[in-house]
């Protein structure tokens, strides 16, 4: 029917602009920057701590120990055949961190700002 076409195209646009929105996000935050999304929470990327690289994320588990929600995470040397960075993925439990890995956190801007150190 028609009414379904237009909610199908509408929702299609609807993802297309939340897609965009976040990968802006994103590429605002690359390079240890952080932006503001709510008020005292921010989102930012960061080198995965030392303490965390060769263990899993169960195993860091960052958000009962440092009060942060890791939202991407892009693997040391996952570059396409250009250089440039692919996106990141979405964690998993069992993903083992490794050395140069980046991680794109959510959590209270306290919380990012230990994690930097």
């Amino acid at each position: 029917t028609k009414s379904a076409v237009i909610d199908a195209y509408n929702r299609r646009v609807f993802q297309a602009d939340l897609t965009s929105g976040f990968s802006s996000l994103v590429d605002a935050v690359r390079n240890g920057r952080t932006i503001e999304v709510s008020s005292g929470v921010q989102l930012g990327e960061l080198e995965v701590p030392s303490a965390w690289i060769g263990k899993t994320l169960r195993q860091a588990d960052p958000r009962r120990k440092h009060n942060v929600e890791v939202v991407l995470i892009h693997r040391a040397g996952d570059d396409d055949e250009n250089g440039e960075d692919r996106p990141g993925m979405f964690p998993s439990p069992e993903l083992e961190f490794s050395n140069g890995d980046r991680i794109l956190v959510l959590g209270a801007t306290e919380a990012i700002e230990q994690l930097k150190w």
